[in-house]
């Protein structure tokens, strides 16, 4: 616990945000976007940490816009651990089932800051748990069923595509859902657990990687690399996280930032004082360091960077940059391009 919100990768979300839009349309995608105070940016690209709940607020309001509270049903085949990217590809590296479930306990807190997985190894059986930080917050049961999908691939991915476990459990409540996941996950399913379970046979764990190893591994160090280092570890990271996310949106205001972390803006802006600093000032913060990142492209003007970084005019722009780095965008651009 790091004593910011539960975070989670973008990824986690894998290709459910394209469906959303592919099938209900770009309005009410968007909606659903705004509904989380989440920005489309952070869904194209993908890259970069999301507080938990923003994702369980994204798919709750997709289950009411969509007339299905198990939507997340319709495109469980699509979905796998390998949508985590890089973490999945890791884990799913490992040289048995036991070891792949064994390298995602300990590097969890890389895909998710708060979840935990565990694994019992009983006489007979073992239990895969996974128990989910935000699992109280509204549109769990999609987060819940998508969850319990990338827990099976992982099982697939040694065991085959027929395998199915002894049983799934769930933290939901029974309420008309038995019939439908058991057809989807084609095995028994319980309900009432204090978190998601994967029952398997002890036997199943000793699965040997179906992949010839290639020239390539991956570490968990790379893993770390690829996801900043791991998740933010306090509230100045996870604004500027936010606010890198959003640039280019409506979404750069305290306001917005507040409603994304579930927080009045006062809140906000107290928490912040305490690791000293500004909102205001880590969006200048943000939007320099972008600003250097894009004056590299060429094919960008000063005009489109300056609205691209919702500055008013290309002046304002221009005056700010100047204040930061003691030369114009125009020379800085220059001079790097000397250099270069």
């Amino acid at each position: 616990m790091t004593g910011c919100p539960p975070t989670v990768v973008t990824e986690a979300l894998g290709p459910i945000p394209g469906f959303v839009f592919d099938g209900l349309g770009e309005k009410a995608f968007l909606g659903c976007m705004n509904d989380a105070a989440l920005s489309p940016n952070l869904i194209a690209e993908q890259k970069g940490f999301v507080p938990a709940a923003a994702i369980n607020r994204f798919l709750a309001s997709v289950a009411k816009r969509s007339g299905d509270e198990l939507f997340a049903i319709h495109y469980l085949s699509q979905l796998s651990v390998l949508d985590y990217g890089i973490w999945g590809e890791y884990v799913l590296e490992a040289p048995s089932l036991l070891d792949a479930i064994l390298r995602a306990t300990r590097i969890i807190h890389l895909h998710a800051s708060d979840d935990h997985l565990t694994l019992d190894v009983g006489t007979n059986t073992a239990t895969f748990r996974y128990l989910y930080a935000e699992r109280k917050v509204e549109g769990y049961p999609q987060v819940a069923i998508m969850s319990a999908k990338a827990m099976i691939s992982l099982a697939h991915h040694y065991l085959g595509s027929t395998w199915s476990p002894l049983y799934m459990g769930f933290d939901l409540s029974e309420r008309g859902r038995s019939s439908r996941l058991e057809t989807v996950f084609d095995c028994p399913i319980r309900f009432g657990h204090r978190c998601l379970e994967l029952e398997i046979s002890k036997a199943d764990l000793l699965a040997p990687n179906p992949k010839s190893p290639g020239v390539q591994y991956l570490t968990r160090q790379d893993v770390e690399r690829a996801n900043g280092g791991g998740p933010p570890q306090r509230y100045s990271d996870i604004v500027a996280n936010i606010l890198r996310q959003n640039l280019g949106y409506d979404q750069s205001s305290i306001d917005s930032v507040a409603q994304t972390l579930r927080l009045s803006k006062r809140t906000l802006q107290r928490r912040l004082d305490l690791e000293g600093h500004s909102f205001r000032e880590l969006l200048a913060e943000v939007k320099m360091q972008r600003a250097v990142e894009l004056l590299g492209e060429r094919d960008i003007s000063i005009s489109a960077l300056a609205e691209t970084l919702d500055y008013a005019t290309p002046s304002h722009f221009a005056r700010a940059f100047r204040s930061s780095f003691g030369v114009s965008p125009t020379n800085f651009r220059a001079q790097r391009g000397h250099r270069n």
